[in-house]
């Protein structure tokens, strides 16, 4: 018994630390993002920042930053604190240390990503930012305080699934991330009501979109967006494939099933409204769709094969 808490503790305490990481790169990628470097030195880096007080930003990116902190606030919380918060033998002076070390954790990053932006050209440092970070950070905080034991028992019930899933399901899960983390590259919002009007705008229902996925791809006449999509039919086709064993494994019907993925699909290509640079595609919805159900059909006369014999 003592030995499966301890695995169950450790494997919680890893997958913090990978959703942590992972968090902080991609802050620091969202925030510095297109990496054109600029000669800066640090103190006039931090001047810079220290300066932009008086600088005011639109409200939805004061929400985004403030949104980006808690994350920052909630997994830097999990990673410190070892699952004894709410234990009454938690010794004071432990956690006023383990408080200590949080606060400069997140006020570190929220530092560090708004002075990081000074040494990139088309990027805006500010102070007030960082304050939002760590505000954001704050109520993170204080959501993991609150919620641990949700957060832990999740954690536990996630991986027991994916223990309990055979080799096809977890690559369909696999390809379904990797086809996300296309779709959604690279994932900087872009939510200003202006952007979304003009997206909106151009958006042809039924139609081919305007523009390709990719800013200034012909889908046509590009071969690196012909292979985006190509890759995107490709996935669903694969995921089609696995229907079967994926149906078998989750107990859920063909048809709900079938509209769960469709509703994926159509979310995914609807997602790049609110992603700077990238417009919805219904050539690349299309394709998916088409991927998917040509793996459906693959899939059903195997199985009807399957049966014969």
């Amino acid at each position: 018994m003592y030995q499966e808490e301890l695995k169950r503790k450790t494997t919680y305490r890893r997958w913090i630390l990978l959703l942590t990481s992972l968090w902080m790169v991609f802050i620091c990628f969202g925030s510095w993002y297109p990496f054109e470097f600029r000669t800066v030195t640090f103190k006039e880096a931090v001047s810079r920042w220290a300066g932009s007080w008086s600088m005011r930003n639109e409200i939805s990116d004061q929400l985004i930053n403030f949104a980006l902190g808690v994350p920052t606030g909630l997994l830097i919380c999990a990673l410190i604190s070892p699952a004894t918060w709410d234990k009454r033998d938690h010794r004071r002076r432990l956690w006023i240390i383990e408080v200590l070390l949080w606060l400069i954790c997140c006020c570190l990053t929220a530092v560090v990503v708004e002075i990081g932006q000074v040494f990139f050209s088309w990027r805006h440092s500010s102070l007030n930012d960082s304050f939002l970070q760590f505000a954001g950070s704050v109520l993170g905080g204080i959501t993991y305080l609150i919620s641990g034991d949700k957060f832990r028992h999740a954690s536990s019930t996630i991986s027991s699934l994916l223990g309990n899933l055979n080799f096809v399901s977890k690559c369909a899960i696999a390809l379904l991330l990797t086809n996300l983390f296309v779709q959604l590259w690279p994932f900087i919002p872009g939510i200003t009501p202006s952007e979304i009007k003009s997206k909106f705008r151009k958006i042809k229902i039924g139609l081919n979109s305007a523009s390709s996925s990719f800013p200034d791809l012909d889908v046509l006449s590009s071969r690196f967006g012909l292979l985006y999509v190509l890759f995107s039919g490709l996935t669903w086709l694969l995921i089609g494939l696995f229907i079967q064993e994926i149906k078998s494994k989750s107990g859920i019907g063909n048809f709900v099933l079938i509209i769960v993925i469709m509703s994926g699909i159509t979310f995914a290509e609807t997602l790049k409204i609110f992603v700077d640079g990238r417009f919805p595609s219904a050539t690349n919805w299309s394709v998916s769709v088409l991927g998917l159900w040509i793996g459906l059909f693959l899939s059903r006369q195997s199985n009807m094969v399957r049966v014969k014999r």
